[in-house]
């Protein structure tokens, strides 16, 4: 027995998604800056851009349903998903690799310089909005896909 789409989003909670995923783009873009110019850490400055990229895809996602894509191209989700795993994938192995190297070298917690454990933050931040983009991209797509498969059976 075939699971019912979910119930659509109300307009308030569609809002306060697109709300945090922009606050998501511009707190990546911003720690990013300043992890850059103000503490000279480039590993935690390039993790906080691939973070708001990330959160700039599941922002995306948010506002064409808002304006009703997804309605005609649910099967384009799909890529989405997989940029999400992906995302996850490769934040979790981020996670794991930084943490070894900060154990293994033995550094303090330092803010300035290059510092592993802020890394380690900053891909925490890159796994959380992978999260994000595969849970949205996934429920959009679930909340269209019989609606969608209906539509193909008729037009073939």
């Amino acid at each position: 027995m075939a699971a019912s789409s979910p119930p659509p989003p109300s307009t308030v909670a569609l809002r306060l998604w697109i709300a945090f995923s922009a606050s998501g783009v511009l707190i990546g873009v911003v720690a990013a800056s300043l992890f850059c110019v103000c503490l000279h850490n480039r590993n935690a400055a390039g993790w906080s851009l691939v973070s708001a990229i990330v959160a700039f895809l599941t922002l995306y996602i948010h506002v064409q349903y808002s304006r009703g894509v997804w309605k005609k191209e649910p099967y384009r989700l799909c890529y989405f998903m997989g940029t999400g795993v992906f995302a996850i994938m490769f934040a979790l192995s981020s996670i794991t690799c930084y943490l070894t190297l900060g154990i293994v070298e033995n550094k303090p917690f330092d803010v300035y310089g290059e510092n592993r454990y802020l890394v380690v933050l900053c891909c925490s931040f890159m796994l959380s909005w992978g999260c994000s983009l595969l849970w949205s991209s996934w429920f959009y797509r679930r909340l269209y896909e019989d609606e969608y498969r209906l539509t193909e059976n008729i037009i073939h």
